[in-house]
């Protein structure tokens, strides 16, 4: 769903690119583990999940860095603040902090929760009344 909405951002003008650099959506935070690697993560690698962000979440094993993740009192900055594992596109690894941040991002872009735009944008035009339905 969030893809959708990225992709409803876009087509409204609020995103200008997918290539656009994950980070500008955060200059009201400090980074930590910031190099260039994490640099050049865009809201393309967040959708394609080949971030690179340091992240244990397998199918088959513990998920550990969700569990750490819902732990934490601010979910953006424990995702921010994850060292780099690898470049963006070198490796695909799911991992559920990448769908959080671009829900961040759209709640920048618009001005409103992921779940209003989602509302707006998405539900109320397909005439879907309870979210919890369309799943």
């Amino acid at each position: 769903m969030v893809g959708t909405l990225i992709a409803i951002a876009h087509k409204d003008g609020l995103l200008d690119s997918f290539d656009h650099p994950m980070l500008d959506f955060f200059r009201d935070r400090d980074v930590a583990n910031l190099d260039e690697r994490k640099k050049s993560i865009t809201v393309q690698s967040l959708l394609d999940m080949i971030s690179g962000i340091n992240w244990k979440e397998p199918l088959d094993g513990r998920p550990d860095s969700l569990i750490e993740m819902m732990r934490s009192p601010d979910w953006i900055k424990f995702i921010l603040d994850r060292p780099m594992s690898s470049a963006p596109a070198d490796a695909f690894n799911y991992n559920s902090g990448n769908p959080h941040l671009l829900s961040a991002i759209i709640t920048k872009l618009s001005g409103m929760s992921a779940s209003g735009y989602a509302r707006e944008k998405l539900f109320g035009p397909l005439g879907i009344r309870d979210r919890r339905l369309a799943a």
